[in-house]
């Protein structure tokens, strides 16, 4: 086969890719933005017990969709306005990356 491009690598390679691109980190900078404006410390404190705990010995933690899953419930209004949805792992990791930035602390102190 002579220097022929892949379908796949194309694609990638496609203004319309990039654009999508540009277009998904802004929309994940807009959430981020608003959980960073918009989360209490009672929310964050909550994200922080849920997710670290009492630190690595912790066996009541949990993973970023047990996270989604008890914030949606503890905080209906908010998931809804803020987009998080119940049990899903993006949105858990969402509120554990901007939790973690309100307490400006690293993922080696038990975030991950």
């Amino acid at each position: 086969m002579p220097n022929q491009m892949s379908s796949f690598k194309e694609w990638f390679q496609s203004e319309e890719y990039q654009q999508l691109c540009k277009d998904m980190q802004e929309a994940q900078d807009k959430i981020m933005k608003g959980l960073d404006e918009d989360l209490s410390q009672d929310m964050v404190s909550d994200i922080r017990e849920w997710r670290v705990g009492d630190g690595p010995e912790d066996t009541n933690t949990h993973s970023w969709r047990g996270v989604a899953r008890l914030f949606a419930e503890k905080y209906p209004e908010f998931s809804c306005s803020h987009g998080i949805q119940a049990g899903n792992q993006i949105s858990g990791m969402q509120l554990c990356d901007a939790a973690m930035a309100l307490l400006k602390q690293k993922p080696e102190e038990g975030w991950n």
